[in-house]
């Protein structure tokens, strides 16, 4: 099986690039971008929720957790690849997909990673509540984490 890296596809992405098709290509690429910076912000978050609420121990059950790590490789593999194309004409360009380094889109996911932690953590705190019937304190995490509902009588709703 051939690789999707072979010189045919790199200078197939330069020959669209030069002829002025490449809107197509940063569309893909900011995708792809995106997609893997999404599973960095939900994994980082993940892994501050269990080392605060469960001392560590995972939270996804072991087949689940190697289908994660499954997802998190192919995003990291589609990425590099991108990253990889997307240098192709640089005056030093990598010389594979192994020399990409993704660092840089782990380390932005920190900040959003910990939003959304605590983004978890509120809905998790206010449903808890919310089912121990103590609907004014769920209102209140709701309220503090989204702002006051528009009309005063309704209630934010879990």
């Amino acid at each position: 099986m051939r690789t999707l890296a072979t010189d045919e596809i790199v200078h197939a992405g330069v020959d669209a690039e030069a002829g002025g098709q490449h809107a197509g290509w940063e569309r893909w690429h900011s995708a792809v971008i995106g997609l893997l910076e999404r599973v960095y912000v939900e994994e980082d978050a993940r892994a501050s929720l269990e080392r605060e609420y469960l001392d560590g121990r995972p939270s996804l059950f072991p087949d689940l957790e190697r289908a994660w790590a499954e997802a998190r490789e192919q995003a990291e593999r589609v990425a590099r690849l991108g990253e990889f194309l997307q240098h192709v004409g640089d005056d030093a360009p990598p010389d594979s997909g192994a020399e990409v380094h993704l660092t840089p889109f782990r380390s932005g996911a920190a900040t959003a990673a910990a939003e959304r932690a605590a983004y978890l953590a509120d809905i998790v705190r206010a449903h808890t509540w919310q089912l121990s019937g103590d609907h004014a304190r769920a209102i209140r995490i709701l309220t503090d984490r989204f702002g006051r509902s528009d009309n005063p009588g309704q209630a934010p709703t879990l």
